[in-house]
């Protein structure tokens, strides 16, 4: 967002008279960069302050969302010398994006005593600090080391950044100012995603809780980007290092055929040992040409080969169970791969705390976070005759909704051959417009228009090693020819809540 000079003094303006002679409710700290001051209790209008590097701002917003909020020793500090208080003014500091909060408050000896919150919105720069009467550092959200230029650190003289900032207006709204001379800068606007304080054809009025809502959205949104990017990466990148594992197994393996060849030269060397001039490097026996080290006898070049031979055979069985073991690593991460292409947001927290599980992200985990609050729980239901057809977008789903939920004379059903969602009939004995509904939400989940669908009782699939994968130890096929357009539409809308 990156918000001009010019912007924050108009925001500033529009705040400050909602905000003098109000009372702080309470002080919470969202994440790692944004805090919430509520305003009295009667009140729903809140101070929403980022200190998001890239894009700091302050507005006022109505927020009724349910934060988890984090907690430190600034966050403490600013609860115990706020909560309570009475804030005096807001003014915006004239050399810099710094915006001045002045309060009172009264100690438990109903002392009455004053504090300054200077609220530094500088891209790249910014900061939270909470000072006393004397402007002496009471405490600050980032601290700077004693040799910096500006030292910023508890009982330090708090002053203000030695740059003035003298542009006015952000170099956008500088370029539009000179395609539209005549406008005038009063009011907020939005134009095409960039904040600015000039009215143009294209810019949108705002309000300050529209600053707020745009905010959110837009870190919705990078954090899903983010994410997303995070959990495909590590999907692909594992489908091509476990698809060049598979081709070099696979040729490890065929280089053992000539493992019969060496236990033959072994048997030739000792059968026809006495029959030809030695020591030399090669003998043709047979039709076969044999080398030889003609440093060591004729029996240890015959033991030589012996020991490939059973060295090779070994490691046929060692190679033909990785060989066996990656093929099914492929096939697990090519149903994560086609589950992200219709994931929505709580699935991708799914998928990803199921790579987190099983170890191919790093990151640390709360042990107190349920499966169902990391989205990873709960099926997706669809109706039809008044029987309910249950499907998974992750493994954690699959799992959950077949193992789980089902019970051993529902219908399971799953396209063949193909990644794709585990679809459970709740009823043991469906109609055929149930299950062939059924089965076309298996082919519409994998992707398909048309195909072979498996079908047995619950009681016949059986887990695997692998996460989401099973094994059906009896199964029916259904054929689908043709998915109703309708029925994919309601699928890809309930998919999308």
């Amino acid at each position: 967002m990156a918000l001009s000079n010019k912007f924050i003094e108009i925001l500033v303006n529009q705040i400050k008279n909602d905000l003098i002679d109000v009372h702080i409710n309470k002080i919470t700290m969202l994440n790692d960069s944004d805090f919430l001051i509520s305003k009295s209790k009667k009140c729903r209008q809140k101070l929403f302050i980022s200190l998001n590097n890239r894009e700091p701002f302050i507005t006022l917003c109505e927020e009724e969302r349910t934060f988890s909020s984090k907690s430190n020793n600034f966050l403490i500090s600013l609860k115990k010398e706020l909560e309570d208080a009475r804030i005096l003014d807001v003014y915006k500091s004239p050399n810099d994006r710094i915006v001045v909060i002045k309060i009172s408050n009264t100690s438990d000896a109903y002392v009455k005593y004053y504090r300054t919150l200077y609220i530094e919105l500088i891209p790249n720069q910014t900061n939270l600090i909470l000072c006393n009467e004397a402007d002496i550092i009471i405490s600050c959200f980032k601290t700077t080391p004693l040799e910096s230029e500006r030292f910023i650190n508890k009982g330090a003289q708090y002053v203000l950044p030695n740059h003035i900032n003298n542009s006015n207006l952000s170099q956008f709204e500088e370029q539009k100012l000179s395609q539209f001379p005549s406008q005038t800068y009063e009011s907020l606007y939005n134009d095409e995603g960039i904040y600015s304080v000039i009215k143009t054809n294209t810019s949108k009025d705002i309000t300050l809780n529209d600053i707020y809502n745009n905010y959110l959205d837009t870190m919705e949104k990078n954090h899903r980007e983010d994410l997303s990017f995070e959990v495909t990466n590590t999907v692909k990148r594992h489908i091509k290092s476990l698809n060049k594992k598979l081709i070099s197994l696979e040729s490890e393996l065929k280089s053992t055929t000539k493992m019969e060849d060496f236990k033959l030269y072994g048997e030739l060397l000792l059968t026809y040992q006495n029959t030809f001039a030695y020591p030399c490097n090669e003998v043709e026996l047979c039709g076969y040409k044999i080398p030889l080290d003609p440093s060591i006898k004729i029996s240890d070049n015959a033991n030589k080969y012996f020991a490939k031979y059973h060295k090779m055979k070994r490691s046929v069985a060692h190679l033909n169970e990785q060989i066996e073991i990656t093929k099914e690593k492929i096939q697990y991460f090519m149903l994560l791969d086609n589950q992200l292409k219709s994931s929505n947001d709580a699935d991708l927290k799914g998928i990803e705390f199921e790579l987190i599980e099983n170890g191919y992200i790093t990151k640390k985990i709360l042990k107190k976070q349920s499966r169902q609050s990391q989205g990873m729980s709960q099926p997706y239901y669809y109706y039809v005759d008044n029987v309910k057809i249950g499907f998974g977008k992750n493994n954690f789903q699959n799992n959950y909704l077949t193992f789980t939920l089902a019970k051993p004379d529902f219908i399971f059903m799953h396209v063949k051959d193909r990644p794709g969602s585990h679809v459970i009939i709740f009823d043991a004995n469906p109609s055929n417009h149930v299950l062939e509904t059924a089965a076309s939400i298996a082919l519409i989940n994998a992707k398909l228009d048309d195909g072979e669908v498996q079908m047995t009782a619950k009681k016949n699939v059986k887990k695997i090693n692998s996460v989401g994968m099973v094994s059906l130890s009896t199964y029916q096929s259904v054929y689908i020819k043709q998915i109703n357009p309708k029925l994919r539409e309601q699928i890809k809308t309930l998919r999308k809540n």
